[in-house]
């Protein structure tokens, strides 16, 4: 109790209500009033002065126990008193915290609570057994299973009926092994009384650790000062890990982190994130410490960003490991090369499990996409998964215009800033933007980001904005802009740096629209970007997937549409905007009947080595 009365202290009557809600609301749910009378009356002879208080407290309390009245009503007539009679009230709760704590009550509360989470959990590890036994020996009934749909049979793998190889693969993936509502509720119930379990033991032996409770702020910043020769402080460690079982950190702060933890395998799992876009030799030290890893992430989005230039460190590696010097050479030192693989490629080569996704060998792939719609979804499948993925996204339920490349195109003359700074483009995007959040509101409202491969145009796109705003007749709906995406409070200086941005600062990130401005062209000769952002799937397909519903490229097509990736990026279900006008023109239909248009590409465009003959022969 003593934690409750430090939380009412300085509390007004209001706010100590939903405290004392929750404390009594515990004591009512778990059994546990009766104990606190019990309490009350074995401390009495100790708290003559304060029995005005705590005998009709027990008396109301008994009412409470007998669901003779509320625990939300209770509270709520104790919160009425008047202020003299509430401030002798918590004294009188002080009192009695301290009593307690004084003849060590709190610890044979401590213990039995310990003793029954621990019972409540051995009982359903127990359940957990039987539900293992049960689905072994092909029991499946008892848990809701069935072997077709839950993946418990051979015959789950096979095609079903009519079935086609893409259909059966689709099917295979968005089910769930053993996922049934039974056996998922014996695991959640499972997983909420080890917690249970660990909160008991904390509380119980949190006197004899209050101590040490205060070098664990130095233990975490690699402060504490260490007597060990081989720095371990394994006591330390597990008593923190036992507070927080889950800790996130950064890669970068490893070393320091852990600097006191120089014993192999004392952390049980690492989970590395965005594993794609980190420096291999940047997880050692964790992997070092760690007895399992699950390395999650995806080679095919950005890379890492290595300052090493390709040759000198193929340079040092040749010093070390054997590196090919040959065209068409591979040598088994090259997977480690710095400078061309990721911490993710290196654990797809590691991992027991293996995928080929077109010529590439990853690990144990997730397949199944579940944050954007057509047409993003079949963009980054054909640039990026060689089609293998499996969409499992709603579709969106209102109308909109149709996603599509809008198609700006720039004479020579009418270049004002030269190389990436494309100001017609910029001009082109916010002109977008506004039309989306005036006339488009469904469209708009799960906010709308501006992504650019290129740095000079995320200037110029910030820039931009700044200067429209300061024109009168803008501010309206760019304060609509700042706010959409959830964002109720945000400002318009917000949006430049959360709206507005580079490929590279978008990964991990969605929004309901993109607008994809490419900046490159001939007319600014800049096909050099062209060629880079085309060099490799990553960039757009990391471009494409941060938006959920709808997608708009802008740029000048002609320029992009020939090259490998950036010919992909229009498809069936977009189209292809010459002006603003064309875009207020289009009739918004649902994502369904937007999918059923052949796209307009126009016939300059048409890659001329397609034939629909092509395969006849």
């Amino acid at each position: 109790m003593s934690p409750l009365v430090y939380q009412l202290k300085g509390k007004s009557q209001d706010e100590a209500q939903s405290l004392l809600n929750d404390y009594f609301g515990e004591l009512k749910t778990t059994g546990n009033i009766s104990a606190f009378i019990q309490g009350i009356a074995s401390s009495q002879k100790f708290l003559k002065t304060h029995m005005g208080f705590l005998a009709p407290l027990s008396e109301a309390l008994e009412k409470v126990a007998d669901d003779e009245l509320l625990v939300e009503e209770f509270v709520e007539k104790w919160c009425q008193l008047d202020e003299k009679l509430w401030l002798e009230s918590l004294n009188a709760l002080q009192k009695l915290a301290q009593v307690w704590w004084k003849s060590e009550l709190w610890k044979h509360e401590l213990e039995a609570d310990y003793k029954d989470a621990k019972d409540a959990f051995n009982a359903l590890l127990d359940n957990h057994r039987d539900a293992l036994e049960d689905l072994n020996s092909s029991r499946f009934d008892k848990w809701g299973i069935d072997p077709c749909s839950h993946l418990m049979s051979k015959a789950a793998f096979e095609l079903q009926g009519n079935e086609e190889e893409h259909d059966a693969e689709s099917r295979i993936q968005q089910l769930s092994p053993i996922g049934s509502k039974g056996i998922n509720q014996l695991r959640s119930e499972l997983f909420v009384a080890a917690l249970r379990v660990n909160e008991a033991m904390i509380k119980l032996n949190a006197a004899e650790h209050h101590d040490t409770f205060k070098l664990l702020p130095q233990l975490i910043n690699g402060k504490y000062q260490s007597h060990e020769n081989t720095p371990n402080h394994e006591t330390l460690w597990g008593l923190l890990f036992l507070l927080y079982p889950v800790m996130s950190t950064s890669l970068s702060s490893v070393e320091s982190q852990f600097r006191l933890m120089q014993k192999k395998a004392t952390i049980g799992l690492a989970m590395f994130d965005e594993a794609g876009q980190s420096v291999n030799y940047h997880v050692v030290g964790l992997l070092q410490r760690c007895k399992q890893a699950m390395v999650v992430g995806d080679p095919i989005q950005l890379e890492p960003v290595v300052p090493v230039q390709g040759e000198i460190d193929r340079g040092i590696a040749s010093d070390f490991i054997a590196i090919s010097n040959k065209d068409g050479e591979t040598l088994w030192g090259d997977c480690f090369l710095v400078s061309e693989s990721s911490a993710q490629l290196l654990a797809d080569r590691a991992g027991p499990i293996k995928a080929l996704i077109g010529q590439r060998q990853v690990g144990l792939p997730l397949l199944v996409h579940r944050r954007c719609t057509d047409p993003m979804f079949s963009i980054a499948n054909s640039i990026a998964y060689d089609n293998k993925m499996v969409i499992a996204t709603t579709p969106y339920k209102w109308k909109s215009v149709s996603s599509g490349w809008f198609n700006v195109v720039e004479s020579k003359d009418s270049i004002k800033r030269q190389r990436y700074n494309n100001h017609t483009e910029a001009d082109s995007a916010f002109e977008l933007v506004r039309y989306l959040v005036e006339h488009q509101p469904d469209m708009a409202k799960g906010g709308i980001y501006l992504i650019t491969p290129f740095t000079h145009m995320k200037n110029e796109l910030q820039n931009n904005w700044k200067s429209l705003y300061k024109q009168p007749s803008n501010k309206q709906w760019m304060q609509q802009s700042a706010q959409l995406g959830g964002k109720e409070g945000g400002e318009v200086s917000d949006f430049t740096k959360d709206n507005i941005g580079t490929v590279h600062t978008f990964q991990g990130k969605e929004a309901s629209v993109v607008i994809f401005c490419l900046a490159a062209s001939k007319a600014r000769g800049t096909t050099g970007g062209i060629k880079w952002v085309n060099s490799k799937p990553n960039l757009i397909n990391v471009a494409v997937t941060r938006a959920k519903h709808h997608l708009f490229i802008v740029g000048n097509y002609e320029d992009w549409c020939h090259e490998a990736c950036s010919s992909q990026l229009i498809r069936d279900g977009m189209r292809i905007y010459n002006s603003m006008d064309e875009i207020r023109a289009n009739t918004p239909l649902l994502l369904e009947e937007h999918l059923l248009n052949t796209v307009n590409i126009p016939e300059a465009c048409v890659d001329p080595s397609c034939s629909n003959f092509s395969n006849v022969w």
